[in-house]
């Protein structure tokens, strides 16, 4: 069956003496479908060079990536939506990055825990500023763009239900605001009507998530923590990392230098606007409090061992963070966000992980890096969690 582009070939060549002969016209029809592949190929491969050209343009305009997608939560019930259920223990620790790809619309989770999370961070915020939240010169650009996407754009399209835009006139002027419908609060959008410290504040009252900012710095572009609002700190003063380079914040963790600073140095190198990803991390806190400023970690001294009489497994918690990284197009700055979950070892034990966790506590000491049971202080806790976590007690 002849194809009938190359029959008016075979037209063509007649009528335009001689320029495609015979033999010539019949290999063409041989390999008509291969020829019409290499076509539609180039046709994928020009259309996608376009879509990149134009992206890459939106980014050094300042904007976010027309592929950035927030999906709206339509009838979005947050009392209702329990918190999600994480559970990254395994048999074995081994440090890795252990980051994946996220979406954008899961930058910021709100479920049933977000009104007494908001009370306790604005109490926090109140009681407690100089511990949770700093801004240093380099990152004032960086806050006020994140401010902004967040509250003109991510939240109110993310989280229609809670966070709703209005506009009214003022002295002939328009002015928006974002009002956050369950706790009442009326939040400016341009973030040049504050400083760089009140915008970290009304961001901290509104999400749980807390949020550090790394920038380059010195001539080798090291990332250095130049902003924070983060009210719910696992085991450090925020304020000691405050001005640090990454390698300097995990100069404390196990084997961080040796197995982690570079490929996470040329990772976040990497990491253009636009993409996100995650990553998660557990620990164990017997006192199940979310502003703790030491406890949970052992930089190598003493730690008197948890007894059954100085334990109390009702407030023992499972601590689980949800990190996500992603870079802001116009100050280049790298977002890094946790979102901390708690979850009581009853829960664990009632959905019978009990032995599974009593099982990774050993694994700290078991996997790639041994000395990770001193660091997350499992020293003081691990024996008397064990022994709770594998009691018939609350097992399904």
């Amino acid at each position: 069956m002849a194809i009938p582009f190359f029959d008016n070939l075979t037209t063509f060549s007649r009528e335009n003496d001689g320029i495609l002969d015979g033999p010539a016209i019949a290999w063409l029809q041989k390999h008509a479908i291969v020829i019409a592949a290499l076509v539609s190929c180039a046709v994928i491969v020009w259309y996608y060079r376009q879509i990149v050209v134009q992206g890459s343009q939106l980014l050094e305009n300042g904007n976010l990536p027309s592929a950035v997608d927030i999906v709206p939560l339509h009838d979005f019930h947050w009392d209702e939506t329990e918190p999600l259920a994480y559970r990254p223990f395994k048999s074995q620790y081994h440090l890795t990055m252990g980051v994946q790809q996220a979406e954008v619309s899961e930058l910021i989770q709100i479920d049933r825990m977000y009104l007494d999370r908001i009370q306790l961070r604005k109490d926090l915020i109140a009681r407690h500023e100089d511990q949770v939240l700093a801004v240093n010169p380099p990152a004032i650009e960086a806050v006020r763009e994140l401010y902004s996407w967040l509250v003109d754009q991510y939240l109110p399209q993310r989280y229609g239900d809670i966070f709703e835009l209005h506009r009214q006139e003022s002295s002939g002027n328009i002015e928006t605001f974002l009002q956050n419908k369950v706790t009442d609060d009326i939040v400016p959008i341009d973030p040049s009507l504050q400083s760089p410290e009140d915008a970290l504040r009304i961001i901290g009252r509104q999400v749980e998530e807390d949020f550090l900012f790394l920038l380059p710095s010195g001539p080798e572009e090291q990332l250095v923590l130049e902003a924070y609002i983060a009210c719910f700190p696992a085991g450090f003063a925020w304020t000691m990392k405050r001005g640090k380079t990454l390698a300097e914040i995990h100069q404390p963790v196990p084997d961080y230098k040796k197995k982690l600073q570079l490929s996470m140095d040329r990772f976040l190198s990497r990491l253009e606007p636009g993409k996100f990803v995650k990553r998660l991390n557990w620990s164990i806190t017997p006192t199940g409090e979310l502003f703790a400023l030491q406890d949970l970690h052992n930089y190598g001294g003493h730690e008197e061992e948890l007894t059954l009489e100085n334990f109390d497994p009702s407030k023992a918690c499972l601590r689980c963070e949800r990190q996500t990284l992603h870079r802001l197009p116009k100050s280049r700055a790298i977002v890094f966000t946790i979102k901390t979950y708690m979850y009581p070892l009853d829960s664990i034990k009632a959905e019978g992980l009990g032995s599974q966790l009593a099982e990774a506590v050993d694994g700290l000491r078991n996997g790639s890096s041994p000395m990770m049971y001193v660091y997350k202080n499992a020293v003081s806790w691990g024996k008397v969690v064990q022994d709770y976590l594998r009691s018939e007690s609350s097992q399904s």
